[in-house]
């Protein structure tokens, strides 16, 4: 399924596509709510909290129960191979934000895993209902 490629490449938030960007560190008061979602969505994932991960995707239209079923167990599935390879995420730092509009941005970060690999990741997101969610086509 076209989804679950795209779900797969998010989970972890690794890889929808790198970019080079230069990174500046940021205070915790200076954390923009765009990038407080997106590390909020590192820490459930690292929780196992599954399904909370998934209520903050936005799938591009609203999802039943079964949907919602089936795409937070292939998270948890994903998430756990992922933890296995890596031991787990040990932090995250945006680099750029690119804003396309008041509803749509790209955050470019790095990924920092627990054996020592990062990755340099783009994570599209959307506002829905005033909150950013990260986007999964």
């Amino acid at each position: 399924m076209k989804w679950t490629k795209a779900i797969g490449l998010s989970l972890m938030l690794m890889g929808m596509s790198a970019v080079a960007v230069s990174c500046r560190e940021k205070s915790v008061d200076d954390v923009p709510p765009e990038e407080a979602a997106l590390r909020q969505s590192v820490e459930q994932l690292q929780l196992r909290h599954y399904r909370q991960y998934v209520d903050m995707l936005d799938f591009g239209k609203p999802l039943d129960s079964l949907q919602l079923a089936w795409r937070t167990q292939a998270v948890a599935q994903y998430a756990e191979r992922l933890r296995k390879q890596h031991g787990g995420v040990q932090g995250i730092r945006v680099c750029a934000t690119e804003k396309t509009d008041d509803l749509r941005l790209t955050l470019h970060y790095y990924l920092y895993f627990a054996d020592g690999d990062s990755d340099l990741c783009s994570q599209p997101m959307v506002k829905c209902n005033g909150e950013w969610k990260l986007k999964v086509d």
